[in-house]
């Protein structure tokens, strides 16, 4: 069973602090911050019971199609919006075989498949789908191929991705990987509009498609690479051959939210006057810190 802890985040959004024990889960529970993204249950292709009993956060009430797969629920995310994670909690009575897929929809109507879930499942247990792409939807679409039971769901619940970042330089910072780009004429010399992606606050576990396989953010781990040529990074790293790029799936082990790294001693302690200053001359130097310390 959920325990919620409710609150605003800076920017007004849900914060929810997130403690479960799930059948799928195993060792002992997992505390998870978490910015959940507000939506509403848009449509459903049949409904015995109100398709908002899946956003009211009681597990004792559920949406039930009233008949067997196909069936799907969908949800209205109020904004375009990257979703990092899906959490369904099942109402799956007999317990049995499904198969489960979520399609993201765009607000101009076209449609991405984010990924899905096919295997034996129980009831009352949270199913955790994560999403690897960072592709801004308005809508998603949960539906159900295969189950043993009607289609029903007690609880859904929307992990935000992180904010898109866009900018025609490379950009660094705790949590930042680059995870695509774009054509921009304003972008000098070849056009390329590098998209970024903050994981600052991304959950334990999340996993992430990103561009870049090394500057991983601190914690996170690469989980798999696989060819970019058919991606939208295939035009992030124009220096490698097309054959060679790749992408990455990162995942995070962290437990807390990345924080900026506190500067070393030496960024904080000033500079001596330049009369105190070695003589340049008389010390062999490190070409890069003789910079450092002289051209100041």
């Amino acid at each position: 069973m959920n325990k919620l802890k409710k609150d605003l985040d800076s920017r007004g959004r849900p914060f929810m602090i997130v403690i479960w024990v799930a059948a799928i889960l195993s060792g002992e529970a997992v505390g998870q911050a978490s910015v959940l993204i507000p939506y509403r249950a848009h449509s459903a292709s049949s409904a015995l019971t109100p398709i908002a009993n899946v956003s009211d956060g009681n597990p004792s009430t559920a949406w039930n199609s009233g008949g067997p797969a196909p069936a799907w629920i969908q949800l209205d995310l109020n904004r375009d919006v990257v979703p990092s994670r899906v959490r369904l909690y099942t109402e799956q009575y007999p317990p049995g075989n499904v198969s489960h897929n979520i399609t993201g929809v765009l607000s101009n109507g076209a449609t991405v498949n984010l990924g899905g879930y096919s295997g034996y499942m129980s009831n009352s247990v949270w199913l955790e789908i994560n999403i690897p792409y960072s592709i801004p939807v308005r809508y998603l679409r949960i539906t159900t191929s295969q189950s043993s039971s009607w289609v029903a769901w007690k609880d859904i619940e929307v992990v935000e991705g992180g904010d898109l970042k866009k900018n025609c330089g490379i950009e660094t910072g705790p949590g930042i990987v680059g995870v695509g780009t774009e054509y921009q004429s304003k972008c000098t010399p070849d056009g390329r509009y590098f998209i970024f992606r903050d994981l600052s606050q991304q959950p334990y576990g999340a996993e992430v498609f990103s561009c870049q396989g090394v500057d991983i953010p601190p914690g996170w781990t690469l989980v798999s690479r696989s060819s970019a040529s058919q991606t939208q990074c295939s035009n992030y790293d124009t220096a490698t051959p097309l054959a060679n790029r790749k992408i990455y799936t990162i995942r995070n082990n962290n437990l807390s939210p990345i924080k900026a790294e506190k500067p070393d001693a030496y960024d904080t302690v000033p500079l001596p006057s330049i009369s105190s200053r070695p003589n340049p001359s008389s010390f062999t130097w490190p070409s890069d810190m003789r910079e450092f310390y002289f051209n100041k």
